[in-house]
């Protein structure tokens, strides 16, 4: 693979695993490996983004992570029907993040403020995966990890492990796996084969707020992370 170059940017061409999740709050940074080698944003896959959805990324906060943990607010431009920032050929490495406040919306003859985080890998080795932990910027932080032949997702709400959390793993050739989060609030997983890979996970904020003059009872943090993984496979037992 070769992430030498970057862009971020909004694009409505998706890989094929995000046709098959069904929220459309959920914010994706997904990086390709074309030749132009980009890191795109994605919402619903089945809507295309325009109007309103793109003036609330345009104005959206976008953050890198580079080496030494050094946090860089990108700054991002709008061209037309799409929204990106441009990145060095010295960061392939990097993490890029987001959140997306979604607003309040009735729920079942309440309301429900739903905001929305999205992290980026741009490598696929492991030294490089980055954790951003700031529960202020990105309350709800999915983290990945590499055990032995093992890959781990932590979920960190407000900066603490979340255990009991549902994890869903979406992966190439339709892959799709789902697990709990332990007491640790990681959920390990056997993935099987080299490519994209995208995790999300939610958390529920039961104290009363207002937004805005507008009162809701809870608040859901929904939070994405996708990356390139390259499988590391099984060692074989030998016996004499």
């Amino acid at each position: 693979m070769n992430w030498s170059r970057w862009l971020v940017c909004l694009s409505i061409v998706s890989p094929a695993w995000l046709t098959s999740i069904a929220s459309a709050q959920l914010v994706w940074l997904v990086p390709e490996t074309d030749v132009d080698a980009k890191v795109c944003v994605h919402t619903a896959a089945s809507a295309p983004l325009d109007g309103p959805d793109l003036d609330k990324l345009a104005a959206v906060q976008l953050w890198r992570i580079c080496e030494r943990r050094k946090v860089e607010s990108v700054a991002i431009s709008r061209d037309g029907n799409s929204v990106w920032v441009a990145a060095t050929a010295e960061d392939s490495g990097s993490t890029y993040c987001l959140s997306l406040d979604c607003g309040v919306s009735p729920l079942a003859g309440e309301s429900e403020r739903t905001i929305t985080h999205a992290k980026a890998q741009t490598s696929a080795d492991p030294s490089t995966w980055r954790p951003f932990r700031d529960s202020k910027r990105l309350p709800l932080e999915i983290i990945p990890k590499l055990d032995r032949s093992k890959y781990g997702f932590t979920v960190l709400s407000f900066g603490r492990p979340q255990p009991n959390a549902t994890v869903e793993v979406f992966g190439p050739d339709s892959c799709k796996l789902i697990g709990e989060t332990d007491e640790d609030g990681c959920a390990f997983f056997d993935l099987p084969h080299s490519g994209l890979y995208g995790a999300w996970a939610r958390s529920v904020d039961l104290t009363k707020h207002e937004f805005g003059e507008r009162p809701y009872s809870r608040t859901t943090h929904l939070s994405t992370l996708t990356l390139p993984i390259e499988v590391v496979p099984r060692l074989k037992l030998t016996t004499n």
